[in-house]
């Protein structure tokens, strides 16, 4: 079960505009992708943009949730 899923289904909310599936290292044995795994520019792209839409999304909602 992906991690977000489960995130949800123990009650933590994970906004669907902050999800974001890809596949790295398809088709590749887990040795090569672990050696290779810091040349990866794709992955940390990727990490880079779903942490600025995280906080791009809490500057947005801050305001919004309070009690």
């Amino acid at each position: 079960m992906p991690y977000v899923m489960q995130l949800k289904y123990s009650g933590v909310y994970v906004p669907n505009e902050l999800i974001e599936a890809f596949y790295i290292n398809e088709g590749v044995n887990y040795n090569l992708a672990n050696k290779n795994f810091n040349k990866e520019k794709e992955f940390f792209d990727r990490a880079n943009s779903l942490l600025e839409n995280l906080l791009t999304y809490l500057e947005e909602n801050k305001f919004k949730n309070k009690i």
